[in-house]
């Protein structure tokens, strides 16, 4: 007889109280309560793991609890002896949990957990996956709420597991304390330094042996033994190595927690040193690291070879050596105004020793500068844009290079060019220092006079500012004293013709206007609409394409303002402060001549009457 399963009947299972998804689901009719509560989702954060109900209708018609599941076993063991296969129709109910106890430390599992009644702290611990490594077993702490707040109990290691819990007990484990005990230390030049056991190391001759013998560098003369006494306070007690070693001395009984400490030759010869500093890799521009261990018969040489050789702009020829000044005696009358001592040495620039430099060798604190050569520089470029045959970057042939050599390398300029527009910008790098001073000297001569201000841009260690030329005298008169000397990263910018000017400032519409020739500033201030009722008409200044600024000349009540050109930029500046204007100063004479005759009147009346 051959059997096939063609599908398999469905059935339906319902959720009750505190799941996460409840409801109704049609589930396979070999599915059982596990099944079921992974689809479901399970309990939420306020349902019970350890009393979930199975109810199902019997013949009669009744809903009986046939079955009460505890997840905890299957989660914690794996075990399903109270799974059970459902039936269609079956409800799951999962009630509120009814006991919860929070475990914060000293488990590999830490959280809430919900006990069943009877059971006890020890099976909190081990449904907790038991205690880590270094939990504190012997007395864990225990806070229980009460009427008057919460109240801390001790639990001994006996009494786990005959201690019962309540619900909303927190449970604390701590950590072993970091305490050491039977240990002993040694440090230094041993071959094998660190913590040992006291028992086995009694001596200090049993310690050292313990941690392979001293190594070749060891001082053996004085060696430190640190121990604490009982008010925690440490002493040092002086022992000699060699002749405990050698077994001249008494050996040394060692207690817990004593330090050995070996020193090393090496490290109390740590404090001298030698520095250099100048043209060499490792050393320009960063002393910290131009120090370097002195050793017997160092030369220059050998430091500069440590220091990673010479830059290409040193100068081998002329090396000094500071060495300071000793003296061999202590008498006070022998101190002399001399703090040091000069040597200038020669080497090669592939480091051969000359007859006077392998002579010369340093000593602890020396001090060797390598000075640049004077007929070094490193690459210096400046840049030409806008209308020149071939603008660029170019490189500065020699010191005394001029703005008008720069045009004819690149060719000139071309049929488009606006000499009288051409500006030159520079960039200044100052030192931290000369920053600090320039803002001190502008703050002082801006505090000098109270009705003085000084409006300056603020002083930066890397600025671009623009330098006003005359590029048509420039050219007319190459390298006179308007041809300015390049330097490193200028950038010569000659711009095409621009038949425009910008009006700005305190106007009723700041816009750029057409160059119409030989209209004035008014004009163009009337293209802008006009003055404002806080225009300053006699500071009115005009900035040119080329960097030049000119300002507005006043005699009396007139005003002269400055020519216009081609791309350049006329500038209305705002009264911060009322002005006294013409009409103030003649009605306060009038009021003033008023009363001047006022009293001119009263004089006379009283000699009337006298």
């Amino acid at each position: 007889m051959n059997v096939r399963i063609g599908n398999i009947r469905s059935i339906r299972v319902n959720f009750i109280g505190e799941v996460v998804n409840p409801g109704t689901y049609n589930l396979p009719s070999l599915a059982t309560v596990m099944n079921a509560l992974y689809f479901s989702g399970g309990p939420t954060a306020s349902g019970s793991f350890r009393n979930i109900n199975l109810i199902r209708r019997n013949k009669f018609g009744q809903d009986t609890i046939i079955r009460t599941i505890d997840l905890y076993k299957y989660l914690t063991k794996g075990l399903r002896m109270s799974d059970i296969s459902l039936k269609d129709d079956d409800v799951i109910q999962i009630p509120p949990y009814k006991t919860r106890i929070e475990l914060t430390s000293g488990t590999k599992k830490t959280g809430y957990f919900e006990l069943l009644p009877g059971e006890k702290l020890g099976n909190l611990i081990e449904y907790a996956g038991g205690f880590i490594e270094d939990a504190y077993k012997n007395t864990i702490v225990i806070q229980r709420i009460t009427s008057n707040g919460r109240k801390f109990l001790d639990v001994k290691e006996d009494e786990v597991f005959n201690f019962e819990i309540k619900n909303g007990d927190r449970v604390g484990i701590g950590k072993v304390p970091e305490r050491e005990e039977n240990m002993v230390t040694i440090s230094g030049a041993v071959y094998l330094p660190g913590s040992y056991p006291l028992d086995r190391n009694p001596t200090v001759k049993d310690l050292v042996n313990r941690a392979e013998g001293t190594k070749r560098d060891a001082f053996l003369g004085r060696a430190g033994l640190y121990r604490q006494k009982d008010d925690l306070t440490e002493e040092l007690i002086t022992v000699n190595l060699s002749r405990i070693l050698a077994g001249k001395d008494t050996n040394v009984t060692l207690k817990a927690l004593d330090r050995l400490e070996v020193e090393s030759v090496t490290q109390l010869r740590e404090g001298m040193q030698v520095r250099i500093l100048g043209e060499v890799n490792l050393a320009k521009g960063d002393s910290t690291r131009g120090y370097f261990p002195w050793y017997e018969g160092m030369t220059v040489e050998d430091l500069i070879i440590q220091a990673g050789n010479l830059r290409a702009a040193a100068s081998p020829n002329h090396i000094e050596v500071i060495r300071p000044k000793r003296l061999d005696s202590d008498d006070p009358k022998l101190i002399t105004s001399a703090l040091s001592e000069s040597f200038t040495l020669a080497i090669s620039k592939d480091l051969r020793l000359t007859e006077q430099a392998s002579k010369f060798q340093l000593k602890p604190f020396d001090v060797v500068y390598v000075r640049s050569s004077p007929n070094f520089e490193n690459n210096q470029e400046a840049r030409v844009e806008g209308q020149v045959l071939t603008p660029g970057d170019y490189g500065l042939i020699d010191r005394d290079e001029r703005i008008s050599d720069l045009i004819k390398r690149s060719g000139g300029l071309t049929a488009y060019a606006y000499v009288e527009g051409a500006s030159l910008i520079r960039k200044t790098k100052l030192t931290k220092i000369e920053i600090e001073q320039q803002q001190k000297t502008i703050g002082q001569i801006g505090n000098d006079n109270k009705r003085t201000a000084v409006n300056a841009d603020y002083v930066a260690e890397n600025k671009e500012e623009a330098i006003g030329i005359d590029l048509k005298k420039i050219l007319e008169k190459p390298h006179s004293d308007m041809d300015l000397i390049l330097q490193d990263g200028d950038v010569l910018n000659i711009p095409k013709y621009n038949p425009t000017v910008k009006i700005e400032g305190e106007v009723q519409l700041p816009t750029t206007s057409r160059f119409t020739r030989g209209v004035g500033v008014g004009e163009y201030i009337s293209r802008a609409g006009g003055f404002t009722s806080k225009s300053v008409k006699k500071r009115t200044y005009v900035i040119y394409a080329n960097g030049f600024a000119k300002k507005t000349k006043h005699f009396l009540f007139f005003n002269s303002y400055p020519e216009v050109k081609p791309g350049a930029r006329v500038i209305v500046p705002q009264r911060t402060q009322a002005d006294i204007t013409s009409q103030q100063v003649i009605g306060a004479i009038a009021q003033i001549g008023g009363a001047l005759s006022g009293i001119v009147g009263i004089v006379a009346l009283l000699r009337t009457f006298n």
